[in-house]
């Protein structure tokens, strides 16, 4: 006979009724995902019962829990972001087969298509070019002048130009048929569109880019993207520039996870995206090589209330980025041992290379 599984539950009210302070603490607890159930009852249920009884008491820690469920039952692996490089998605187009960018909400792939350019000695050769009303002569003519020469082209915001669809559907094809330089690369961005030529995303490789999920995952694709030299491209204040901007990085990934939370995070949804970042990463190091003391208060405002405060439209959601901004940009976190968190956990580490930062956060 099997059990009843209202019958696993049987006695948790008097439960909770006859032990108040107990449940009481353990609910209103910093991580009750990660605490054991008051009473005995941790050992009376099975992992996925635990999960309906937190999903009670506290529906917003239940995100996290899912994850420990899911590595103790399946493992790790399936817990972890998986990042593929642009030099590993590109190596699978040809002069004939595009790659397509799915756009969606905080990613934007440009950024590390200008690096990926820059590495293989491209970076004055990806000629760009945002569709949309009147663009559809000057996309067709660097196209065509690209295919002749060689260089890469990025048509941008496929979306925003319907009409122009049908055209690059006959240029694609056009692209067998035709001659063209085996040097040549097509990269087109596109939020879905039922207005997107099927045809194209048959013959193209498709990437779609979502924010990574978790602080460690959204500070590993930070870090994915950058190398030694970046690290120490900033000579005038080398260990202060290394500190902030993993600071910098550690605020970011905190941005992008504030949204999962609803009205809980953010009073209103944004879309903080990956431009956010490298624009006030740029603005960091500017400041460092330009004056001689750190412009602290310049630095707040020009990463607070500009790069990412120009999206934020209400005031109690300006003050809660200011307010996390402020953790990972102040004097004390330039000192070894200075704590993003009371958990002990999140820190910048001492200055050292690439490979030390990544070890880290792994």
């Amino acid at each position: 006979m099997e059990l009843n599984e209202g019958d696993l539950f049987k006695g948790l009210l008097e439960s909770v009724n006859e032990n108040k302070e107990a449940w009481t603490e353990w609910a209103t607890c910093e991580r009750p995902h990660m605490t054991d159930l008051p009473c005995g009852w941790h050992e009376k249920l099975m992992p996925f019962h635990r999960l309906l009884l937190l999903r009670v008491f506290r529906p917003e820690k239940l995100l996290y829990a899912f994850q420990i469920y899911v590595r103790d039952q399946m493992g790790q692996f399936y817990v972890d972001s998986i990042d593929s490089s642009m030099e590993t998605i590109c190596a699978d187009t040809t002069f004939c087969t595009p790659l397509v960018f799915v756009l969606s909400t905080g990613a934007d792939p440009l950024a590390a298509l200008l690096k990926h350019a820059e590495s293989c000695g491209y970076e004055d050769r990806l000629k760009r070019i945002s569709l949309g009303q009147g663009q559809a002569k000057k996309a067709n003519d660097l196209v065509e002048e690209c295919t002749k020469n060689g260089n890469w082209v990025m048509l941008q915001n496929c979306h925003l130009s319907a009409s122009y669809m049908p055209e690059l559907e006959n240029m694609v094809q056009g692209f067998f048929e035709n001659e063209i330089n085996p040097e040549f690369r097509l990269f087109l961005t596109s939020a879905p569109s039922l207005a997107f030529p099927v045809s194209v995303l048959q013959v193209s490789v498709k990437l779609t880019t979502e924010p990574p999920r978790g602080l460690r995952a959204n500070i590993k694709r930070t870090y994915a993207a950058l190398n030694d030299e970046y690290l120490d491209s900033c000579v005038r204040k080398p260990e202060i520039w290394c500190k902030l901007n993993f600071g910098l990085a550690f605020f970011h990934a905190i941005l992008q996870e504030r949204r999962k939370f609803g009205p809980l995070g953010w009073n209103v949804t944004y879309e903080f995206n990956d431009s956010d970042l490298d624009t006030s990463q740029t603005m960091l190091k500017n400041f460092l090589m330009e004056q001689d003391d750190i412009p602290w208060e310049a630095m707040l405002y020009v990463t607070g209330a500009i790069n990412y405060g120009g999206r934020v439209t209400d005031e109690w959601d300006q003050r809660t980025l200011i307010t996390t901004l402020k953790v990972v940009y102040n004097e004390d976190a330039l000192v070894d041992g200075y704590l993003f968190s009371d958990s002990g956990k999140y820190y910048a580490p001492s200055h050292g290379n690439l490979n030390a930062y990544k070890d880290y956060i792994d």
